[in-house]
């Protein structure tokens, strides 16, 4: 569902310079897909319900009571959970990381990932780029039906800036800030995040594990993040 194959990635700070990686110089027909989040997620939820419904149940709440001691939790809707051991898969603000006491350290980037979803006015190549400024990156990520999300780096103030834009507005500064082979699209969304490195000082405690973004967290550049998880998880497999 709504993923996009991409036959080019290209890297320059200088246009005159750029580095690019094409699937054809390692005899492949792709490099890789983007895939929306969401999309994963379902396919994810799919696949438990479809090929281990008799092994895995999923059940939907929010957590109101975590017990590290007794690897317990108590949902919102009065679901009550005991286990062997608790997998904190919650994220960077992990609630799970926080109820097992277990510290972090690490440091704001001061920078933020602004990001845009747009509908290209002409067809694309499946290919993806990055441009290096002195303010930041500014990328160009191909998704599906025509579709693409902008990445803009930013302080900040610039990136407060960006949020209180309107799209007409936001879509003047793009043009004035990206390369010109963008071309003319369409503003459908915006969205943005803070962007820091963390590190859980411990990945497990009592009858706690962290993983993901829970134990862990680096700067999303060029995907490297999930890319390395799963790389990760490739070799313990």
């Amino acid at each position: 569902m709504r993923c996009q194959q991409y036959q080019r990635l290209s890297v320059w700070e200088n246009s005159a310079r750029a580095l690019h990686f094409e699937a054809s110089q390692i005899g492949e027909s792709y490099l890789g897909h983007f895939v929306e989040n969401r999309i994963l997620q379902l396919a994810l939820i799919d696949t438990i319900e479809q090929e281990h419904a008799d092994n895995i149940h999923v059940v939907y709440g929010r957590a109101i009571s975590i017990n590290v001691n007794e690897a317990s939790v108590e949902l919102d809707d009065d679901i009550h959970i005991q286990a062997n051991i608790l997998i904190g898969a919650d994220g960077g603000n992990s609630q799970l990381r926080q109820q097992a006491n277990i510290g972090i350290t690490g440091w704001q980037y001061e920078q933020q990932a602004n990001v845009l979803l747009v509908k290209m006015a002409s067809n694309f190549e499946s290919a993806t780029w990055q441009q290096f400024t002195p303010q930041g990156p500014v990328a160009f990520l191909p998704l599906f039906h025509g579709h693409a999300n902008l990445v803009w780096y930013a302080d900040s103030p610039t990136s407060q800036y960006i949020r209180n834009m309107n799209n007409d507005d936001i879509k003047t500064e793009v043009l004035a800030r990206f390369p010109s082979i963008l071309g003319d699209f369409e503003i459908l969304d915006k969205t943005g995040f803070p962007l820091r490195r963390m590190h859980a000082n411990k990945y497990w405690r009592k009858n706690v594990v962290l993983i993901g973004d829970a134990a862990h967290q680096i700067n999303p550049l060029a995907g490297q993040g999930v890319n390395l998880g799963f790389k990760g998880r490739r070799y313990l497999g």
